[in-house]
């Protein structure tokens, strides 16, 4: 197995289009401000790819161009085989931070895509109470948010993603704020979810150790300014996984020193950028 694969490698040779095709993008704020450049990046229907590197290097900027929230100063942005041209009912997006309504209880935040869909009120009830208790929050339907614990909120945000069926999910950093722990219990409950739909995961992290338990393939972003793809190495560790225990076996430690060896050498490049 070859230590990296550039971008290029990884096309869909069946001829099903890619979930999400990014080829020649460029992303920037303003003339001054260029935060990505040439990034192609394919991602198969079905994959659980995670996006590393460099604080600052457009991991969001990068979720925001797929979800259709930004478009690119140049290339193309493609999901299911076609352009990106603003959102889109096929995907879903869990931000760093949830998003759930305060004055809304648990179920009535996690049924609020159905609502918004014209989902009659008994059945996106019914389905709000169905997915809060395969995320582990049967008995917590009547509770506010500010009544239940970070891990407990981050459950139900991702239950209010998922309701809606999207063919491609976006997270971006959603454990963050929780501790590691618990950021484990989270992974392995949505790699649960992730096995049983069959759709595609993107995820952003800072930890490398998390991409790599979690994905079928790391990608790894340079540092900023103008940043692209400067790696993308495959995790070739079997499923099921129990992130509890995967973090003992060689294979895996295998895959984090070489994923490393690619990202450390960003790191240093960003610190000494901002260092300057």
């Amino acid at each position: 197995m070859p230590a990296v694969r550039r971008a290029a490698d990884s096309g869909t040779a069946t001829g099903v289009p890619a979930a999400v095709a990014l080829r020649g993008v460029g992303f920037s704020y303003g003339p001054e401000r260029s935060v990505l450049r040439g990034v192609d990046l394919s991602v198969p229907p079905g994959r659980f790819v995670s996006v590393v590197g460099p604080s600052g290097c457009g991991k969001s900027s990068l979720l925001h161009l797929v979800a259709g929230l930004a478009a690119p100063d140049a290339g193309t942005v493609e999901l299911l085989g076609r352009p990106v041209n603003g959102p889109r009912r096929e995907v879903g997006y869990v931000f760093q931070r949830d998003v759930l309504l305060p004055w809304r209880t648990l179920e009535q935040n996690v049924a609020l895509g159905p609502q918004l869909a014209g989902t009659g009120r008994a059945a996106r009830l019914r389905e709000a109470r169905e997915w809060l208790a395969r995320v582990g929050l049967a008995g917590f339907e009547d509770s506010f948010p500010h009544q239940v614990s970070g891990g407990m909120r981050r459950r139900a945000a991702i239950a209010q993603t998922w309701i809606t069926g999207p063919e491609v999910l976006l997270m971006d950093e959603p454990f963050s704020a929780v501790d590691v722990q618990m950021r484990m219990i989270l992974g392995n409950e949505l790699l649960d979810l992730w096995g049983e739909s069959g759709r595609t995961v993107v995820f952003v992290t800072h930890d490398l150790e998390e991409a790599v338990a979690l994905s079928d393939e790391v990608v790894v972003l340079s540092s900023g300014p103008a940043s692209t793809v400067v790696g993308r190495f495959p995790v070739p560790l079997e499923r099921p996984r129990d992130l509890l225990d995967i973090r003992t076996r060689p294979a895996f430690r295998e895959v984090c020193d070489r994923v490393w060896q690619s990202l450390r050498d960003e790191v240093a490049a960003a610190y000494g950028e901002a260092g300057r």
